[in-house]
């Protein structure tokens, strides 16, 4: 099944654009394109801030090009964002349900 992504997710610009060649997306293993596909699936209908999910995006990136830093991967970096959203999401739940 073929989905057409948002304009503001397709066409990052900046130090989060996706990585392409001759104007497709390219993705060096399956689990890329998987993680790439769930993120989008979130930030489109699961909840996930779109907005918020970019600047944790620029801020992974950001964490990897630091000296002695992990070498991570632009798919690395955005795993690691999705991971974090869930994560505050989830602890987000979690207040609140202590709350009541």
């Amino acid at each position: 099944m073929l989905r057409t992504v948002k304009k503001e997710v397709a066409y990052m610009s900046g130090s989060c654009a996706l990585p392409r060649s001759s104007g497709e997306l390219v993705f060096d293993d399956d689990w890329e394109r998987r993680i790439f596909a769930l993120g989008v699936a979130l930030c489109e209908e699961g909840g996930v801030d779109w907005d918020d999910f970019k600047r944790k995006l620029i801020k992974a990136i950001e964490l990897s090009e630091k000296p002695n830093s992990e070498d991570l991967n632009y798919y690395e970096c955005w795993l690691n964002a999705l991971e974090s959203m869930l994560f505050e999401s989830n602890q987000d739940l979690l207040n609140r349900n202590n709350s009541t």
